[in-house]
């Protein structure tokens, strides 16, 4: 354990603090009349290494009117967050060995005017070894003491993540994963390094020969440490390597990524695609664990999809096959932990392609083929959100539409207009259309915001624009640009090509989203939707997140899809700064935790996650916002009902009402601790 302390005084007089404007609290230690307080020492930097706890203890230091400094028991200690330490009452600061970063330690004691504060800095850093995998030979971290050298034909390359991704902070472990050819073989050794400005992580890896798939997956302690020593920060990696019979370490070309200052937060539903044997199902993934369950437990040959999320979460629209001898729509309840889960509404009969809610849930705008299926043509109703009827709404389209969604502000809807959205998508001329709300069943004047035509010249071609999905201050939309509103192959063909586009609400010339679509997915990216949770980071800067899905490589062909084609989802940063400068507001993407690499994931739908409130009906406590789902009643313990919770619900767990959750925490969007920054 390393310790060092910067004691100079005069440092510490330039950090004193000034009163904070409370009621006199009198004259300390005899009467001193005290003007500030210090802290000494005023800077401090502790290292941790392997776990270690070290610690530093402060003395607080009264400045008199007459310049004197007299040493004071301060009334209080406490510090400006717990991430990486605590202070007792003495003033003896102990780091966690967890998590590295800086932190103010804050002294108060009365002064000649008014309650003072006295500051410190902590700066803790982290040094430790990842646990090594019983896959990895003892020996092998000894095997790195040896020179080390840089030669861009020995070192290893990494295929995953990308460089200069964006990552949000409480996202799942990615896995690391590098090109095993032409420098890798049996018996090598290597080593795995991530870097932050607090903390400094290696893990080992071995090729054993049999099945080594050149990757390295990060234990969620290790990944914690990393993320909790990076809010807002840059994260490096990089993988050396030691050759079998080697002497000399080839050290890798690093990656840089970026992990934000806040967590993303909610649920992902998306379509999961088997191919053998054929099958689709709707799956519900958590977007920062990385957990996935099917949603309706469909069997071989059965297939669910086009499917649609109320903004709540709770209600999940899906077309099935297996429920009626023809395609029908239900809507079902997202709370149930039931595979399928009950009914809310239908099924309707015949289907609907896409239905998109009013946040309220009060009204559906819908998109449903006109005639047949096969007719390639689609139009759009208005539902009853509470029946599902359909209703007398002036103002809907009258030709082709589809793929409609409703801002988040219920002002707004918006539309592909000129072509069908129905299982074969369309490859015509197509426009996106706004248009404002006037009432429960009434739509403004429509207004184009972006011609296909217009991007026909583009590097992925095409005249179709599709699939608008509105920003969380639905002040803007992404769309796909392309030669198809849909990425299905037809026998024989090349796969359609398709880009990623923002454009304002009031129209305007599209930003293409070139570094959010990743490095082979410029012309291969499908199907855009914002997230609900924004992210601010401590400069001021808010970031949206944008999932999309893509054929593009994921990884190596060991632990990732390389040179499969298969489509994965991804997500990537917004910053609507610059959208607002007509700049391209996108970073390199992540790809979204805890999909399935040897099936297709595709169409992703992103709510708040959806649970039941206090009173209503359970089965499990995992329905519940509250976590508790328990009888109410002793003499009927058979009928369950979502009760409060016993325990307050932490930072980041579901939520009713902020009444569930611990120390005040807010609850926004059905998280606890989520403070919408808009």
């Amino acid at each position: 354990m390393t310790t060092r302390l910067s004691m100079s005084l005069g440092v510490a007089l330039a950090l004193a603090a000034c009163t904070t404007g409370e009621t006199p609290m009198g004259e300390p230690d005899g009467g001193l009349q005290t003007a500030s307080l210090v802290l000494e020492p005023a800077e401090v930097e502790l290292t941790s290494i392997e776990g270690a706890t070290p610690t530093a203890s402060f003395r607080a230091y009264a400045r008199t009117l007459d310049g004197e400094m007299i040493e004071v028991t301060p009334e209080s200690w406490r510090l400006t967050h717990d991430r990486i330490g605590a202070v007792d009452a003495s003033g003896v600061f102990t780091a966690d060995g967890r998590a590295g970063g800086v932190v103010e330690v804050v002294a108060r004691a009365p002064g000649a005017i008014a309650t003072i504060e006295g500051r410190a800095t902590v700066r803790v850093l982290i040094e430790r070894d990842a646990p090594l995998d019983p896959s990895v030979p003892p020996s092998v971290p000894d095997r790195f003491d040896l020179p080390e050298a840089e030669d861009p034909f020995e070192s290893v390359l990494l295929e995953y993540p990308l460089d200069g991704a964006r990552m949000p902070n409480n996202v799942a472990p990615p896995v690391v994963q590098w090109d095993p050819l032409p420098r890798g073989g049996a018996d090598d050794a290597y080593r795995i390094v991530l870097s932050t400005p607090y903390a400094t992580v290696r893990a080992y890896a071995y090729d054993s020969g049999r099945g080594f798939t050149s990757s390295w997956a990060s234990d969620r302690e290790t990944w914690r440490t990393i993320a909790d020593s990076a809010r807002g920060e840059e994260l490096e990696l990089r993988v050396d390597r030691v050759a079998s019979g080697g002497t000399t370490v080839f050290l890798g070309q690093p990656v840089r990524v970026w992990l934000s200052e806040d967590g993303l937060y909610g649920t992902v539903y998306y379509w999961q695609v088997r191919p053998d044997p054929q099958s689709s199902d709707v799956f519900r993934l958590d977007a920062a664990t990385g957990a996935r369950a099917s949603v309706f437990g469909t069997e071989s040959g059965a297939c669910v999809g086009c499917h649609s999320l109320s903004h709540d979460g709770r209600r999940l629209a899906s077309t099935l096959d297996s429920r009626a001898a023809t395609w029908a729509t239900t809507i079902v309840d997202t709370a149930s932990s039931t595979a399928p889960p009950p009914d809310l509404l239908g099924p309707f009969e015949p289907s609907y392609h896409f239905l998109a809610f009013r946040p309220d849930g009060a009204r559906i705008l819908a998109s449903r083929a006109e005639g047949t299926e096969a007719s390639g043509v689609s139009r759009l109703v208005m539902l009853d959100g509470a029946t599902g009827l359909p209703t007398s709404a002036t103002g809907l389209p009258e030709g082709d539409a589809g793929y409609p969604a409703w801002s988040a502000d219920g002002a707004w809807v918006a539309w592909m207009q000129g072509g069908g959205d129905g299982p074969r998508g369309t490859r015509a001329p197509t426009t996106i259309v706004v248009a404002p709300i006037e009432g429960d069943d009434a739509l403004g004047a429509p207004r184009i915001v972006h011609e296909g035509a217009s991007l026909s010249e583009s590097s992925e071609g095409g005249s179709t624009d599709s699939r608008p999905t509105w920003s969380p201050d639905s002040r803007f939309l992404a769309f796909a640009h392309g030669a198809s509103s849909v990425s299905a192959t037809e026998f024989g063909a090349e796969p359609p090509r398709a880009a990623l586009y923002v454009v304002s609400r009031e129209g305007g010339a599209p930003i293409r989203l070139e570094r959010g679509m990743g490095v082979e997915g410029q012309v291969d990216a499908f199907w855009p939707v914002f997230s609900p949770f924004v992210t601010e980071e401590a400069d001021g800067t808010r970031l949206y997140w944008l999932a999309f899905y893509s054929r593009q490589d994921y990884g190596n062909a060991y632990a990732g899809t390389r040179d499969t084609g298969r489509r994965q989802l991804w997500v990537t940063a917004i910053d609507p700064a610059l959208v607002e400068r007509g700049e391209d507001p996108s970073s390199p993407p992540y790809w979204l935790p805890g999909q399935d690499t040897r099936a297709d994931d595709i169409a992703a739908l992103w709510a708040p996650t959806g649970c039941r409130g206090q009173g209503e009906s359970c089965s499990t406590s995992s329905e519940c916002c509250s976590g508790e789902c328990a009888a109410s009643d002793p003499s009927m313990p058979d009928v369950l009902t979502c009760q409060p919770p016993s325990v307050c619900r932490r930072g980041g767990e579901s939520c009713e009402t902020a009444a569930d959750c611990c120390s005040g925490l807010e609850c926004n969007l059905g998280v606890c601790g989520y403070v919408p920054p808009i």
